[in-house]
């Protein structure tokens, strides 16, 4: 990985706002916009962008609020959400690809792959066309999406780069994930779709992907891109297609099989490299929530020190799904942290995804 692109949305949101604006969304009374309150000052997060969210007389408002002489119209079928991922995904997408595009020094007319990642929209012509188009990269391009994988699906499309780049030596790869959480709000009081309207937030990140054989400069060297499918629990974390945008379901036992199972499994593959958790100096955890970072710190033994940047990735952007995993990486990099590394992140299944970097 020789360099990384992000981009956010022009408008975040203070999650005290966000309270207000989801309890209105959701018609709640006055005790049911305390207990959504209540979630949100414990969801870890504290602003997110959201391209659903405009200043109007120096406030921020969701535009689903709004009133347009005729009522309040809320945007809910889940068609009406798809045409605004492609009103509104393409731009944060093709900025941050930009960026890594720039930052890796390579060329334009170098690159022949690019990977793209998304669970929260969908089109064909798809954003692969797009990023093509207005950043001028080749016509020959090879195109491949990661579709409806959610959290981790970054180090899916990773892992993919590194293949195209390890199969050919002159392989030049532009990975981009972008995700429009924002645009999947779900009306009601459930459990998970209080959970869901109080973590996730919109953005994207890039980064681009070659051997070491392109001018010499590896940048982020992948040793390893282990995968996990934890057995007998395939309904604690879902993401389903619904007639009113994609609902998640997060079963409250999740943190709990995290720290169950993600001990070993790490131990087995850092172990192939003649590595140990402790000679890890670096841990990049997906933050899906306060109580998921709790749960890999505690199977893994680390310090707390170690999750402060998920953990400020989280206050300060939200759970972006996909790009999320890159924005910690990033931080990493201008940290300055010794390697090697390690990063975790976990989607529907329940599935885990692993990437080891030197």
């Amino acid at each position: 990985m020789r360099s990384i692109g992000l981009a956010r949305p022009e408008h975040a949101l203070d999650q005290r706002r966000a309270a207000e604006i989801a309890s209105a969304l959701a018609g709640a009374s006055p005790r049911e916009s305390r207990r959504v309150q209540a979630v949100f000052r414990r969801s870890g997060v504290e602003s997110r962008g959201g391209v659903t969210m405009v200043e109007v007389d120096g406030q921020i408002q969701h535009r689903w609020l709004m009133d347009d002489g005729e009522g309040i119209a809320h945007t809910t079928m889940t068609g009406a959400r798809l045409d605004e991922f492609m009103e509104y995904a393409p731009n944060l997408a093709c900025v941050a690809s930009n960026k890594a595009v720039e930052q890796s020094g390579i060329d334009r007319s170098q690159f022949t792959h690019i990977v793209t990642a998304s669970c929260t929209g969908m089109a064909s012509p798809g954003i692969d066309h797009i990023i093509i188009d207005r950043l001028g990269l080749p016509r020959d391009t090879q195109r491949t999406h990661i579709g409806f994988m959610g959290c981790h699906a970054a180090l899916n499309a990773v892992r993919v780069g590194r293949a195209f780049a390890l199969a050919d030596p002159k392989a030049v790869v532009l990975v981009c994930c972008v995700e429009l959480c924002s645009l999947h709000f779900q009306e009601g009081d459930s459990r998970d779709a209080m959970l869901a309207n109080a973590l996730f937030g919109d953005g994207a990140a890039a980064t681009v992907i070659t051997s070491d054989s392109v001018d010499g400069s590896p940048g982020l060297e992948m040793l390893d891109s282990p995968s996990y499918f934890l057995p007998e629990c395939g309904d604690v974390m879902t993401w389903t297609v619904t007639d009113h945008g994609f609902a998640m379901t997060l079963d409250a036992s999740v943190p709990d099989i995290l720290e169950s199972s993600v001990g070993e499994w790490v131990n087995g593959w850092c172990a192939k490299h003649g590595l140990s958790v402790p000679q890890i100096n670096g841990w990049a955890i997906h933050p899906g929530g306060p109580q998921i970072i709790d749960a890999v710190r505690d199977a893994l033994g680390i310090d707390e020190s170690m999750c402060a940047i998920s953990r400020s990735v989280l206050a300060e952007c939200g759970n972006m799904s996909s790009p999320t995993i890159l924005f910690v990486l990033d931080r990493m990099v201008k940290a300055g942290i010794p390697k090697p590394w390690g990063a975790l992140a976990f989607g529907p299944g329940l599935s885990a995804e692993g990437l080891l970097i030197q």
